[in-house]
């Protein structure tokens, strides 16, 4: 999937999108200068000729450049037609509609149109001034003013609004580009086009996509084709590309904040790590692209959390490594993979013979490059067992040897060199660990992946000594039981070792001071882990799924500062260490598949945490704690205070945006827990599904309702033919507004599984800031609630999964003429 050397069938290569011809002494500094600003503010490449004194012979540059524009923009003013320059512009500009159907767009700028179609008028006299010096272009001038007024265009005496004028046309040109500037994969790139399409189609609906692949397969140029199309659809847009290689250079990550901040928010003079700055970000809708990304830790330093975007902003991430994209919840995966035979012939014969058909001398060697080749040029299933020797390390950049036979990268010590990028040696078949008398050599190895080295049995202790080692990929590695000491290792960034037969982690692991992501999911010979694990500072996610033989959790758990994710899905974990608490900054706890795990008391939800799994994730946060049928009471009420007090936090942040006027997101969350009452400080309570809700008639108006937090008891008995199905909780608010008749809102609350004897399900649901406004402003007043299932997918009513009782409690700011305000939001 890489760019082609064939032309273009098209003559002119396009170097603008929009050319500007004008009168400077009577548009440059005003309706020209304003015009121009918002066409590059929606990344529209416009070309503007500033020149303050014009000569009467038009450049061959200029000629050139209005040749090698998509659209041009005629601004007939006043004074346009006194000019001999702007009407050799007009000359050439209606030359280009005619030969390359070149787009004109005429503006009339404080003209009539007729005035110019007819040179008539003021518009006529300063014309006829030029017929002394320029008597034989007259009548070409004529004709070319006479065809550009019939066209199409936009009249300032219609549109007198000038800012609205201006956007106007702006809307147009934006409409109308994508006509003019078509992909080019059509013609320089080999595969794009359908795939471009399929990511563009997930876009619409998924806020946050990854692209992942294996390195060189496109994944760079496929976003970067659709960003070019439709980043104009955005207020702010930046494409940043190598993150994996500019995050190493000293302060990389804070150019690329720069970078992207000034950018999105067209601001030189940003300045990195400001919170001012990810507020602006959040309050602007905005496509981002981030490329080559090799860790949550570079996403979050450059965009903040995600989940403050606005939800029409679009996240494009790049990667080779999903984990990442799991890592960071994006909501849509799209797998690039390798070229189908016919894209894969049409790229090997455009590179290999510079044309774009293979002549018939060439057709059986091109198909066996073809076959071998397996669409990535990655020469696949490699016969012999080891390199050739011929080879030179000194200019190797990227070894990629899937399925291949070879047992060891080098026989002997002949070659040494320095692998600048990268090994990638996925053999299935490798016995040897590395030559240990090569690893020094490979000063440069920034990334290790030996994943699917099933016969791999060790790695040398020298493999810790490479300095600029980040990454290790032993995914797969089955045969691998242990780990050379890491106490040189003090640069690795992840350590990928799913899969492998290790059954204890090296004790000097705390040197890795660095270490962002460790993977040891599906050990199933690991039995501890070592306790200087929590002294890893920087450690984002630690990732323990599938590690059946693992009991406990080191007891300083809570040391480790930067955890945001914990994966212990189907471990032995029975206790989780009473230090968890500390984790300020953890999203999400998963302990699905854990019975009767023991929980602190104190476990807060005031914090970052956004999900405790213990059963099936749902797609919203949540507490699920469905399988603890003999919770502790203590536990219970203590996870019920942190809830109460997880609303009035959540309520507080509502009302400072309320105050400050920024945007603001809504927000749903739940708790499902064993139980048969509802927590006693729901203002309103009833048995059954429903409830009628007795309000004043201003409540809305004076109190400013951010929210509501729901209660209900469910249960659905004996009904075992539905124990694998997901049930979807909604509610119906019968609202009245002011001066008008009742009428009815749903909204969706939870997803949850089945659930045999009764339990509690608690949870919020905070209003965007339209939906905030819309009640507030139109005083709507709720009088009635009800409560019901849906099964999906059908989403059919469900008569046998019952709400038993239900509560309410609403969440607001009081009035400041209540004597209640400075008790803060309720509850």
């Amino acid at each position: 999937m890489m760019a082609s050397s064939s032309s273009s069938s098209n003559p002119r290569n396009n170097k603008h999108d929009v050319f500007l011809s004008f009168s400077g002494e009577d548009t440059r500094d005003n309706f020209t200068s304003h015009l121009y600003s918002a066409l590059c503010q929606k990344g529209v490449e416009t070309f503007i000729d500033d020149q303050l004194n014009r000569g009467d012979e038009i450049s061959q540059s200029l000629l050139d450049t209005i040749e090698a524009s998509s659209i041009s923009i005629i601004i007939f003013s006043e004074k346009y037609a006194s000019s001999g320059w702007c009407l050799d512009e007009l000359s050439k500009v209606l030359d280009c509609r005619k030969v390359y159907a070149q787009i004109v767009i005429p503006v009339f700028y404080r003209v009539d149109p007729s005035h110019v179609r007819k040179q008539i008028g003021s518009f006529g006299v300063s014309f006829s001034k030029l017929k002394e010096k320029f008597p034989e272009k007259m009548q070409r001038w004529r004709s070319a003013l006479t065809e550009a007024a019939n066209l199409s265009g936009f009249d300032s005496f219609v549109i007198r609004n000038e800012s609205e004028l201006i956007k106007k046309v702006v809307n147009d040109i934006l409409e109308k580009l994508p006509k003019v500037v078509p992909c080019d994969s059509k013609n320089e790139l080999v595969g794009v086009e359908s795939r471009v399409e399929e990511i563009e189609s997930l876009l619409g609906a998924a806020p946050l996509l990854g692209i992942w692949g294996i390195g060189g397969i496109g994944k760079t140029t496929i976003a970067r084709v659709i960003f070019n199309r439709i980043s104009r659809n955005f207020k702010g847009s930046c494409f940043l590309e190598n993150i994996r290689e500019e995050s190493q250079k000293a302060g990389g990550l804070a150019f690329l904040q720069q970078k992207l901040l000034s950018e999105v928010l067209k601001d030189v003079n940003v300045i990195p790590h400001t919170d001012l700055n990810f507020r602006r970000l959040s309050c602007r809708k905005v496509l981002i692209v981030l490329d080559d990304v090799t860790c949550l830790n570079q996403i979050e330093s450059l965009v903040g959390s995600l989940d403050r975007l606005l939800p029409e902003s679009r996240i494009l991430i790049t990667t080779r490594n999903k984990q990442v994209l799991r890592n960071c919840h994006v909501n849509q995966i799209y797998e690039i993979k390798g070229l189908g035979d016919d894209h894969a012939l049409e790229l090997c014969i455009r590179h290999a013979f510079r044309q774009n058909l293979v002549d018939v001398d060439y057709k059986e060697l091109s198909d066996k490059v073809i076959n071998y080749a397996q669409g990535i040029f990655i020469w696949h299933g490699y016969p012999l067992k080891s390199l050739p020797s011929n080879i030179d390390p000194e200019k190797l950049v990227l070894l990629e040897m899937p399925h291949s036979n070879i047992e060891q990268l080098w026989s002997g010590n002949q070659h040494y060199g320095k692998l600048k990028r990268k090994i990638i040696a996925a053999c299935n078949t490798i016995t040897k660990s590395p030559n240990p008398s090569l690893i020094p050599h490979l000063n440069k190895l920034v990334s290790l992946k030996l994943s699917g080295c099933k016969s791999l049995k060790s790695l040398p202790a020298e493999m810790f000594h490479l300095e600029f080692l980040k990454e290790l990929d032993l995914l797969g590695c089955s045969k691998l039981k242990r780990l050379p000491e890491m106490s040189s290792a003090v640069n690795i960034e992840e350590v990928i070792l799913n899969g492998t037969a290790i059954e204890e982690l090296p004790s000097s692991i705390d040197c890795i001071s660095g270490l962002s992501i460790l993977d040891v999911q599906n050990c199933k010979k690991l039995k501890s882990l070592p306790s200087n694990l929590c002294k890893l500072t920087c450690l984002r996610a630690l990732i323990l799924n599938g590690c059946s033989k693992l009991q406990r959790l080191p007891d300083e758990l809570g040391n480790l500062e930067a955890l945001g994710y914990l994966h212990a899905e189907g471990t032995g974990i029975r206790e989780v260490p009473s230090s968890i608490v500390r984790l300020n900054n953890v999203r999400k706890l998963d302990f699905k598949g854990t019975k009767g795990l023991s929980l602190p008391m104190t476990l807060s939800l005031s914090g970052a945490l956004r999900g405790l799994f213990l059963r099936d994730e749902p797609y919203r946060p949540c507490i699920d704690l469905s399988d603890n049928y003999k919770m502790d009471q203590n536990v219970t009420r203590g996870i019920l205070q942190d809830a109460l007090q997880k609303f009035k936090h959540m309520a507080t942040e509502c009302r400072k945006r309320v105050e400050e006027k920024i945007p603001f997101s809504g927000s749903k969350g739940y708790i499902l827990l064993p139980g048969s009452e509802i927590p006693e400080w729901f203002s309103f309570k009833s048995e059954g599904s429903s409830m009628t809700l007795e309000m004043t008639p201003d409540f809305f108006n004076k109190n400013r309702v951010l929210g509501f937090a729901f209660s209900a008891i469910v249960g659905f008995g004996d009904h075992q033919d539905v124990r694998e199905a997901r049930f979807k909780l909604f509610w119906e608010i019968k609202v009245k507004p002011k001066d008008c008749d009742s009428h009815v809102i749903q909204r969706s609350l939870a997803i949850i599984r089945y659930v045999e004897s009764d339990h509690l399900l608690l949870g919020d649901d905070f209003f965007d800031d339209k939906d905030f406004f819309t009640f507030w402003e139109n005083n709507w007043v709720p009088e009635a609630i009800q409560f019901y299932f849906k099964e999906e997918p059908g989403y059919e009513i469900l008569e046998y999964c019952l709400v038993k009782k239900c509560g309410i409690h609403l969440l607001y700011v009081p009035d400041s003429t209540d004597s209640t305000e400075r008790e803060g939001p309720h509850p």
